[in-house]
């Protein structure tokens, strides 16, 4: 018999077809203690996939750092490094507009700005309280904050938006 011949065997049986010795369990194929040892078997393969990973990540992370730094040295663009950066910039003209065209699409969340139309807070976009135009979390902050200000009519900005905006005449 072959190891799937085997496998359907102990299993129409009954039989845990790991360690082909316990009844299996009802809602499964294998025994209690061979399910155990495998989840615990898991476990530590999850952990040291985890740990391989993370070094393996952080060895990509030192490598692309050290290669965008010597681009960025050689005023190459980090992304491609085939073509010059563009004025005051680390990617080309090209990774510019596909940066900007990803970042476009897969942007699913309303403008700030279109929140109070949509009835969203215009700070986090959940719904906003009693038509304050805020949440209840940034309702309570902004009352707080309004309320810990200083009642002083004499700010020496409020002057020079006056000389500024040509209001000279309403100078104290």
């Amino acid at each position: 018999m072959g190891n799937k011949e085997e496998y359907r065997f102990y299993k129409e049986r009954g039989i845990c077809p790991r360690c082909r010795k316990e009844k299996a369990v009802a809602s499964g194929v294998c025994c209690f203690d061979c399910i155990e040892k495998k989840q615990e078997y898991d476990r530590m393969r999850y952990k040291k996939q985890l740990e391989s990973d993370h070094k393996h990540r952080e060895k990509k992370n030192a490598r692309w750092a050290e290669l965008c730094r010597q681009r960025r040295e050689q005023g190459l663009c980090q992304r491609c490094g085939k073509r010059p950066a563009a004025n005051n910039r680390v990617h080309c003209a090209m990774c510019l507009a596909k940066v900007r065209r990803y970042y476009n699409n897969t942007r699913t969340d309303i403008p700030r700005s279109e929140r109070p139309s949509y009835g969203l807070c215009y700070i986090c976009g959940d719904e906003v309280h009693d038509g304050y135009g805020l949440c209840g979390k940034h309702h309570a902050q902004y009352a707080k904050q309004v309320t810990e200000l200083p009642r002083s009519e004499n700010h020496h900005w409020k002057d020079d938006n006056r000389i500024a905006l040509g209001r000279r005449s309403d100078l104290r």
